[in-house]
């Protein structure tokens, strides 16, 4: 079941880049908590950091656009962790590959779009000082969602987990504070289930 959870800042990060006051955000997640039950405070129990990486920085893989095929390129980031980005006309997926073993895709497209997509222009990787990533942010811009096919562009912040298993965990709606709402959902001590697909959830009975 989908529940909305409602991030609950402490005065200290209420503050918007330009200096104003920023409303508590919604996270969509995973959990066993209904919406209707209330909000549920999450708690900040790692202290993270942050280091980033540049998609226009990234080694190209393989590139058969000119054919109708994909834009595959791989993106290097902190402790031997890297991004590998695969590309075509409609949508964008990514996969996180560890220092050893084979990528783990986060299936974007069914989760958070099916519809036209695309990735914003770096991405974030949170962790602790001195200890491999344990989340990824992104921005994922959706042009045509499942919800609202004819719909304008919505700009998410997806999240992803890192590690066992890695997987998308919440996605953060846009408005003011959405950077520093997905920090905070990064550096949670324990993650919120995979979110599941969207045909999945549009299937799910309601009651």
């Amino acid at each position: 079941m989908r529940a909305k959870i409602l991030m609950l800042l402490p005065p200290a990060l209420l503050l918007a880049a330009c200096g104003g006051e920023v409303e508590p955000e919604t996270v969509e997640t995973m959990n066993e908590t209904a919406a209707e039950e209330g909000p549920v405070e999450v708690e900040t129990t790692v202290d993270g950091t942050s280091s980033y990486t540049t998609l226009a920085e990234c080694e190209v893989l393989s590139d058969d656009r000119h054919e109708g095929g994909t834009l595959e390129r791989q993106c290097e980031g902190p402790a031997g962790y890297a991004m590998r980005v695969l590309e075509s006309d409609l949508d964008v997926d990514v996969s996180i590959v560890p220092p050893e073993g084979d990528p783990v895709a986060l299936d974007l497209p069914t989760i958070n779009s099916n519809g036209m997509s695309f990735l914003g222009g770096t991405v974030e990787w949170r962790g602790v000082d001195g200890q491999p990533p344990r989340a990824l942010i992104m921005r994922h811009i959706v042009e045509n969602g499942a919800q609202d096919p004819m719909g304008p562009e919505t700009s998410w912040l997806m999240v992803a987990a890192i590690g066992d298993p890695t997987c998308l965990v919440a996605r953060v709606p846009p408005g003011p504070g959405q950077n520093v709402a997905a920090r905070r959902f990064a550096d949670r001590d324990s993650f919120p289930d995979c979110l599941e697909p969207v045909d999945e959830k549009e299937a799910e009975p309601e009651g």
